[in-house]
């Protein structure tokens, strides 16, 4: 059984057992909410401690803070001055705001007060790499800073480190989960003796087995001052948020063992293979109560119910290459106008890039002689992808929409069918289909238990789709019309709805076009 005390309210969850004695005290029943509330009074907190329930608290920050904060950034809205006030009064704190509310600016507000009061020498903003240039961007728009970016071998990280003990005015470092891992990096972190951490994107970080969670673990414990975001709702995955408030609040929060033992429902699976049956997490449980834990540091606001918010919200996330993409690309560049005839026959093969930027992959079904060609030469290295960058952008965008509808568009056919099978709860259409049978699908998205429309360009002419919220641009057309077709699939100036669109842009030639 555990209580809450949130705005001036208390609410009791997982009590029915002692609902008579809540009664008497004045609790009335949040059917809405599952909780058992009434206002906050000394009397009736003391009164249900004894009862033997779990209270938690969350007070509201100062008024004097909230007033300074405003005055400091007077550019922000008052929800992301509430949560930056609540971030510095608890120290470590979670933002569960869905995409679009602003997160970035509140961790920024954050970080430059505890830099302003010399709280804190230096903030390490630890993001994935698809998304450190934006978070740069964002420093500089809204704080006038200038952070620098961790990145490149050992040799090139080296000279950054030596720049940023070197320069005064550098106070923000931007560097992806993955650095944590190199040792040169995480022994530069651990040479400050006071530092604030802001982890973004942090439900990434969920396996608390995995080198990474042990690695940001072992640096959170070392400073007092955290704050982490993401847009995943928490009903998705409480092992996620289990992870992210002990990295916040280590065992202060709750152990593992503890988790698991009041909010975990496991399967036993035995494989055909072994001689031993494997424990699967198969659920979660007593839900009202893990959110009544949480809450003294954990806030979520959804854009349709903040007034002041945009309709619309436009994010370009750029893709780390990987070895074999750099190497594919180079070759190309190198080799486009060796033997050309003309120029359009350069055009042709310089477009291989586009390809690349999505997946090498797509080079081994290519109908192009010389696509076929340059698979040929690296057919072996191709066959070897396990992983693309771009579709795991996609699974963790489609993610933290939670049960929004997602578009997600493609140039190229081959492209759309992969992505295809990537999703059980998907539809694909591609230029095959009739007229009559996209009219099908459509309605199909629009109206049953579809969660994802995975398109090509066949799909952008003439169709409206508004029940759609998230629109992925899974690589961008050389053409600005295109990409204004493709929002328009989603948005139109008469949306009453919160509309998200992203851009993946593989770094490399397609960030440069």
């Amino acid at each position: 059984m555990i209580a809450t005390i949130i705005d001036n309210k208390i609410k009791c969850f997982d009590c029915y057992q002692i609902k008579e004695r809540l009664k008497s005290l004045g609790f009335t029943w949040n059917k809405e909410e599952n909780s058992w509330e009434t206002s906050y009074s000394t009397h009736i907190e003391n009164a249900i401690k004894n009862l033997g329930l779990n209270v938690v608290k969350r007070e509201n920050p100062p008024k004097e803070l909230v007033q300074e904060l405003k005055q400091r950034h007077t550019e922000a809205f008052d929800h992301q001055i509430e949560a930056a006030a609540l971030a510095i009064k608890e120290k470590s704190f979670l933002i569960g705001d869905e995409p679009g509310v602003g997160k970035t600016f509140t961790a920024l507000i954050y970080a430059e007060y505890l830099l302003a009061k010399n709280i804190t020498d230096v903030v390490f903003i630890l993001c994935p790499a698809s998304i450190k240039r934006q978070w740069q961007q964002e420093v500089n728009r809204w704080l006038g800073e200038t952070a620098y970016v961790v990145n490149g071998d050992k040799k090139k990280r080296e000279k950054i480190f030596w720049s940023i003990k070197n320069t005064k005015n550098i106070k923000i470092v931007i560097l992806n989960y993955e650095l944590l891992l190199a040792k040169d990096v995480y022994e530069f972190l651990n040479s400050f003796k006071s530092f604030t951490l802001v982890i973004d994107e942090a439900s990434r970080v969920k396996n608390q087995k995995s080198k990474t969670f042990k690695a940001l673990y072992s640096l959170a414990k070392k400073t007092d001052h955290k704050i982490a975001m993401t847009g995943t709702p928490l009903e998705n995955s409480l092992q996620e948020f289990w992870a992210i408030g002990y990295i916040l609040k280590g065992s202060s929060f709750m152990s593992w063992e503890e988790f698991e033992s009041k909010h975990v429902y496991y399967t036993e699976i035995k494989p055909k293979h072994l001689n031993f049956s494997i424990k699967k997490i198969s659920g979660y449980r007593n839900l009202k109560s893990f959110i009544a834990r949480i809450s003294p540091f954990y806030i979520r606001r959804k854009k349709a119910d903040l007034k002041q918010m945009p309709i619309l919200t436009e994010y370009t996330l750029e893709i780390e290459q990987s070895s074999l993409q750099e190497k594919l690309e180079r070759y190309i560049l190198e080799m486009a106008f060796e033997g050309v005839r003309n120029e359009m026959e350069a055009l042709t093969k310089l477009s291989l890039l586009r390809v690349i930027a999505d997946d090498p992959r797509l080079l081994l079904q290519s109908d192009s002689s010389y696509a076929l060609s340059v698979a040929k030469k690296f057919d072996e290295e191709i066959r070897q992808i396990k992983k693309n960058q771009k579709i795991e952008e996609v699974k963790e965008i489609i993610k933290e929409h939670g049960d929004k509808k997602v578009i997600i568009l493609t140039q190229f056919k081959k492209m759309a069918e992969m992505l295809f099978k990537e999703f059980q709860d998907a539809i694909l259409i591609t230029g095959d289909d009739s007229n009559d049978k996209k009219a099908t699908k459509v309605g199909m998205f629009k109206n049953k238990d579809y969660k994802i429309l995975i398109g090509t360009d066949a799909l952008t002419y003439g169709i409206s789709i508004d029940e759609a919220d998230v629109l992925i641009n899974f690589d961008i057309p050389w053409s600005i019309g295109k990409i204004i077709q493709r929002r328009d699939r989603i948005y139109r100036i008469s949306s009453t709805r919160p509309k998200w669109v992203y851009y993946l842009v593989s770094e490399g030639t397609e960030k440069k076009v």
